[in-house]
């Protein structure tokens, strides 16, 4: 039988202060609190098994309670993580997550200069949390007949070897709002260089042969 992590299983280098959660199954609750008023919370407690979502969201509401402080709610399971963070006036929830990685973020929050920068900060790292390369996120603009052009297929066979060699910094060397640190092995570098060369000096002959009447769409990765 899977053992729960221990709630001081992360964080454990910072002092807890004594927090009660509306729910009783998860134990051993600790409270740390950020910087400036209304300062961000990160309260860690653990369960026996996966917290359902409506149980997280009950305690993550019974604990912001209508207050401007945001709460970000850290249940330790024998699976992973479970996370009850803020999200648009309202609280999203991951049930499965690295425990490491929700550690860096719970420490990047609270290291923030106030609530806001706290905000913001979540707002961005949020959305990729789960994400197999978090924080990576290019844009490619370019329009549907370009599938047919080389210029396409060097830019879009970027991916594959960008995303396996990317890796994101630990969270905890964020600073900024949106600042997130991205280092690329050396050989993925070298790839994503070529492709970039590539597509920079294909003909542009080879575009304008294609249809214009076609609708632009944008390709991420």
């Amino acid at each position: 039988m899977a053992v729960s992590p221990r709630s001081d299983s992360i964080l454990d280098d910072l002092e807890p202060r004594p927090v009660s959660l509306s729910e009783s199954d998860f134990a051993d609750p600790r409270l740390f609190l950020g910087k400036g008023d209304a300062a961000v919370e990160v309260v860690v407690a653990t369960a026996r098994s996966q917290p359902p979502p409506p149980r997280l969201r009950s305690a993550w509401k019974a604990r912001v309670a209508g207050r401007a402080a945001p709460v970000l709610l850290a249940v330790l399971h024998p699976g992973g993580c479970a996370l009850c963070a803020p999200s648009a006036g309202d609280s999203q929830v991951w049930l499965s997550l690295d425990l490491r990685q929700v550690e860096r973020l719970c420490r990047a929050a609270l290291d923030q200069p106030n609530r806001h920068a706290a905000l913001r900060l979540l707002a961005g790292a949020l959305p990729e949390i789960d994400s197999p390369t978090p924080g990576l996120r290019s844009v490619v603009p370019i329009r549907a007949r370009s599938l047919r052009n080389p210029a396409y297929q060097a830019v879009a066979g970027c991916e594959t070897s960008m995303r396996s060699g990317c890796t994101l910094a630990s969270a905890d060397s964020i600073r900024g709002e949106r600042d997130v640190a991205l280092v690329l092995s050396i050989g993925s570098l070298a790839a994503a260089v070529g492709c970039l060369v590539t597509a920079l000096l294909l003909p542009r002959q080879a575009e304008e042969r294609n249809s214009a009447a076609a609708p632009a769409f944008r390709i991420e990765f």
